[in-house]
């Protein structure tokens, strides 16, 4: 039944008239269940309208859900594997999921080294500008040989929990504790099993693609068949190499199956498959060549369902459908939709997600980065790259890219898998599961393959159920750090507007006020603090004398262990063959402690938040008086001391109009509230007192006026604070460090006797291109002989990524 609103009253006299026909024969039976009828027919109505109202609540649900994490992070790290006392450098690609540009909104990432077991062994915060930033990690000698996770974030991407971080597996080895880990037991190999959409149905045809993988997560090629209770063959099977394969069942509910097949090893393995659920929904997928085709299929009672198609940024299709018979099919035109992958989620008759389907739209649109080298080189010899770039599909082929690029050996030592950022971008990003040589998958060959990946991973990572309330919980920083925590009574009980300060004693231009929240939650905006800062954080204890205050880590701390630690391969390796590798040598630059990089300094700005007093007093130049009372009394005609029983008050006299209210006392820039202590200080500390004599406004909050102490060594063991003050030393952005390749332009560069074992050799962040325009960039080779990788990463002013690798023989 189909309501249209400007209908409703027409469509209810039509339904009275035909269930009082139907139901009733004669004019009293008609008179007594009118009313019921109307009851009934309301009833009918109510819930038809409501059923038509979900498609735009579940689009606005994508919207909030979507909006509250669209910052999606890729990392461009220098080299695959690390040893201890290495520096692991990376560039930082930010994108906004809305649009797919670089975006503007976070200006800081946040960088972690974790253990297998999510233990933090290194955390830095990043600048970001325009979308991008650099950094790197000094890997500590203290690390043992193992697996890491490399974990990159934005305050904003919080919301989406650790699920959308960008992380990279790192093998990291520590060349005095080499331990080898071998799986000597029984190979135990991992079978899944996944019927399109979610569900098996009874007597209901499905595609199910299945899954199996290996101790150390590695897909089995194996060879088998679907067998039915009495052993008869249903369908035959067989894996790729990543283990993945597909086949079609018409299951029955009365009949088990069972997979049986054998791997190259000739180890024979046997799974049951899931029983039909007796309440579900399945999603049959053909693709057509210029449509998809999908059969919607349950057996629940219901007759209506919702589909909802988004491609991550924006919902691209949405309907409503009535089911015949349990079925209804859904057809899509693939010339209305974008390239990439797209997700249709079905909805029940209540608004919830009942089943899903991931389908892909190849990419036509490229980033080529072009590359020319020549092969062979001598030790210390330059080596020339030329970088065009090609830019297929583009709105412009004139438009500007941003490029990272890095050189480094290759050695003995295992590496974890690369992702480049074209197959992160359009392919894992998108996707639940961890996936073996993802790069393969995005080529025109391996369409039905990255098909048959699909129907393993899933409900994407998109969460409808969490994105209803569409509230932002972590902010985005756009204008640098946010500091944040709590404020609670010794009986912990909150109150709202308790005034908070927030002061650097190494930093004199930081200083801001806030208040806190009903919960007793604050929050500072600083901007972008770089380098390492001691911050001081108090409240004002005449207004509140028993409170507690306690930090947020700026780091994630919401860890879903089961979630997030997947099943790490074991890492084998001869640790002996490694010592036959010159790569080692890196151990005689750290004998000869060469630099890897070089610090730009940083420096602080030492003016004042509100710049230029109105008023200052050097105390030298005036008559030495014993108090600070007598200071104020005798030559500061601009502030008037007010005492009573041994309590002070102080007062500014404004030029223009009169303070009513207290000023605000500092001392070395930070708040002092009990005035009895400021005056009890020695003027023999005190060098200069400055005043702002008019009411200044700053960060949202007036003060009648400022009294500033500054005394003749500012250091904060001299500050007698509040009792509820906390200090912190707070490292803020990282300094920026630059790496120093290897050069000999010069004849004595070329004949020092320093050797170059560099196993990381050219690094360069910060490459701007020129759509059609060629660049070259140089470097030099070092002493060690071998194999050289050259990868060159980058994306477009509209958002296209792009990928390119060479190689390299140094022989002597």
């Amino acid at each position: 039944m189909v309501i249209q609103v400007q209908q409703e009253n027409a469509v209810i006299v039509l339904l009275e008239e035909q269930i009082e026909d139907q139901l009733f024969g004669n004019k009293f039976s008609k008179i007594m269940t009118r009313n019921i009828i109307k009851i009934v027919v309301f009833l009918l109505l109510s819930v038809q309208l409501a059923w038509s109202q979900y498609l735009p609540k579940l689009k606005q649900q994508f919207v909030k859900g979507q909006g509250a994490y669209n910052d999606k992070v890729y990392v461009h790290l220098n080299k695959p594997n690390y040893l201890t006392s290495e520096t692991i450098w990376f560039k930082i690609y930010n994108f906004n999921t809305s649009n797919g540009l670089l975006s503007n909104i976070s200006k800081i990432a946040y960088v972690e080294l974790l253990t297998e077991k999510l233990e933090p062994k290194l955390q830095v915060m990043v600048s970001l500008e325009n979308g991008m930033g650099d950094g790197y990690l000094g890997l500590p000698s203290s690390l043992g040989t193992g697996q890491y996770f490399f974990r990159v974030y934005t305050n904003l991407m919080k919301n989406g929990g650790a699920d959308i971080f960008y992380e990279q597996k790192l093998n990291i080895f520590n060349i005095n504790n080499l331990t080898t880990h071998k799986n000597k037991s029984k190979e135990q190999y991992k079978v899944s099993f996944f019927p399109e959409g979610g569900a098996l149905l009874d007597n209901t045809s499905a595609n199910v693609a299945f899954k199996i993988t290996n101790s150390g997560g590695k897909g089995v090629a194996v060879t088998g068949a679907i067998i039915d209770n009495k052993n008869d063959t249903v369908s035959l099977v067989k894996t790729t190499t990543s283990g993945i394969g597909k086949f079609v069942l018409n299951p029955k509910s009365s009949e088990k199956y069972k997979l049986i097949c054998t791997s190259k090893e000739k180890e024979i393995i046997i799974k049951e498959l899931p029983s039909t659920e007796k309440n579900g929904y399945s999603i049959m997928l053909k693709d057509n060549l210029t449509q998809w085709d999908f059969t919607i299929s349950t057996n629940t009672n219901i007759n209506t369902v919702y589909s909802i198609v988004h491609d991550g940024r924006k919902v691209v299709f949405a309907s409503e459908n009535n089911l015949t018979q349990g079925k209804t099919r859904l057809i899509l035109d693939k010339e209305k939709l974008n390239e990439g992958l797209h997700i249709l989620t079905i909805f029940d008759s209540k608004g919830s997600p009942v089943a899903e389907r991931i389908f892909y739209k190849p990419i036509t649109k490229r980033l080529n980065l072009n590359l020319f080298a020549n092969n062979l080189y001598a030790p210390r010899k330059k080596v020339e790259i030329a970088i065009t770039p090609e830019q297929i599909g583009l709105k412009s082929e004139s438009l500007k890219s941003y490029a990272s690029m890095s050189v480094y050996r290759l050695n003995a030592l295992p590496e974890t898998e690369e992702i480049d950022i074209v197959t992160y971008m359009y392919l894992t990003s998108e996707l639940k599961e961890t996936i073996e040589n993802p790069s393969v998958y995005l080529s025109e060959s391996k369409i039905g393959d990255l098909d048959d990946l699909l129907l393993t991973q899933g409900w994407r990572r998109f969460n409808w159920k969490t994105s209803k309330e569409g509230i932002l919980k972590f902010l985005p920083e756009y204008n640098g750090n946010l500091i944040s925590g709590n404020l609670t009574s010794s009986k912990g009980s909150s109150e709202k507007g308790l005034p908070v300060y927030l002061t650097s004693t190494r930093k004199p231009d930081i200083f801001y006020h806030t208040a806190t929240d009903s919960s007793g939650n604050f929050l500072f905006n600083p901007g972008k603090l770089t380098g390492s800062h001691e911050i001081i954080i108090q409240s004002d204890f005449t207004k509140d004398s028993t409170s507690k205050i306690s930090l947020y880590s700026s780091f994630y701390q919401n860890m879903n262990k089961e979630q997030m630690v997947s099943n790490l391969p074991l890492l084998e390796f001869n640790s002996s063959e490694l010592f036959k590798d010159p790569y080692f040598a890196q151990q005689v630059e750290t004998f000869y402690n060469l630099k890897s990089f070089k610090e730009t300094p940083y420096t602080a700005d030492t003016a004042m938040f509100y710049n230029k007093a109105d008023k200052s007093y050097i105390l030298a130049e005036y008559t030495k008086f014993n108090t600070l009372e007598d200071v104020l009394r005798e030559y500061v005609s601009e502030v008037t001391v007010l005492k009573r029983q041994q309590e002070f008050n102080l007062k500014i006299i404004g030029g223009k109009e009169f303070l009513s209210e207290n000023p605000l006392v500092l001392y070395d820039g930070v708040p002092y509230f009990d005035l009895k202590k400021i005056m009890s200080k020695s003027t023999d500390d005190i060098y200069k007192l400055e005043l702002i004599t008019e009411k200044y406004y700053y960060n949202g909050q007036t003060y009648h006026g400022i009294i500033h102490f500054l005394s003749k060594k500012a250091n904060v063991s001299n500050f007698e604070l509040n009792p509820n003050a906390i200090i912190i030393d707070f490292e803020g952005l990282q300094l920026q460090r630059n790496f120093v390749e290897t050069r000999y332009d010069s004849d004595s560069e070329l004949n020092s006797s320093l050797p170059n074992f560099k196993s990381a050799v050219y690094w360069n962040p910060s490459i701007m291109l020129e759509g059609g325009k060629t660049k070259s960039l140089s470097f030099y080779t070092p002493d060690l002989e071998g194999t050289y990788i050259g990868v060159i990463q980058g994306v477009s002013a509209d958002g296209t990524p792009g990928f390119n690798t060479f190689k390299i023989e140094v022989k002597k």
